[in-house]
């Protein structure tokens, strides 16, 4: 059942991000995390396929506030690394 709870924690965090709520994202991110989710699954599960449903632009990320915006999925795995700090800026 754990995998399961993971699963549509993931998804709802998905949605999240699909319906522009960033705190909601933000808050459920930081969830995910605490609750052992690695970082690359919450970015392959939810933020990466969020995005692309969103149609995830870089006005739109200046509009949330979001931390930076990568154009594709490299890009964003990318500035995830360099904000998380596993990567030199």
């Amino acid at each position: 059942m754990e995998g399961r709870e993971r699963t549509m924690d993931l998804e709802s965090l998905k949605q999240r991000l699909v319906t522009g709520d960033a705190g909601g994202v933000t808050a459920l991110a930081a969830q995910a995390l605490e609750a052992g989710h690695p970082a690359p699954s919450i970015l392959n599960q939810a933020l990466i396929p969020g995005s692309s449903s969103a149609g995830v632009t870089q006005a739109f990320a200046d509009r949330i506030g979001a931390d930076g915006f990568g154009r594709d999925a490299t890009a964003a795995v990318s500035l995830a690394r360099r904000l998380l700090g596993h990567s030199p800026a």
